[in-house]
């Protein structure tokens, strides 16, 4: 059986609230980023300890590691979108036990919290989260176009 969690691009760019997204940015810890064309990707799937780039046909575009991840953004870089949070946005502590907190987001901006499968598990507004009833694990939060991952233990 096989243990592969799905997270489809159509539920990323609809959580973002920019359905005409083009690019995908994985950032990664060390400061490196990788850019791919959402048009090319068919899904986005986590399984085991890796991040995996689809095409429609299934066949891999691109794979990283979950724990080098810092963050996920989906935009127009070619436009120039510009997330309205800039640099200014961090979201601690990571790990967590019980309160996320996100600064640099105003009392009104709803953050999203999914699993890894991609199914809402909440939403909060006034600067953090409160994931204390969510099980040990890595999770989504979803700030604007901005995608970061946290670990609840």
């Amino acid at each position: 059986m096989k243990t592969a969690k799905y997270f489809l691009v159509g539920l990323a760019l609809a959580c973002c609230g920019h359905a005409a997204a083009s690019q995908l940015h994985i950032t990664c810890l060390d400061g490196t980023e990788r850019v791919e064309m959402v048009a090319l990707i068919g899904r986005i799937e986590f399984r085991n300890d890796s991040l995996l780039l689809k095409d429609k046909q299934g066949n891999v575009l691109a794979r990283t590691y979950c724990y080098d991840i810092g963050k996920i953004t989906f935009g127009e870089a070619d436009i120039k979108l510009v997330n309205p949070y800039g640099n200014r946005l961090e979201v601690f502590p990571n790990p967590t036990c019980d309160l996320l907190y996100i600064k640099g987001v105003d009392e009104s901006t709803v953050v999203r919290v999914f699993d890894l499968q991609g199914k809402q598990l909440g939403a909060y507004t006034g600067g953090q989260a409160d994931v204390s009833g969510l099980e040990n694990g890595v999770y989504l939060l979803q700030v604007e176009t901005s995608i970061f991952k946290f670990i609840k233990q």
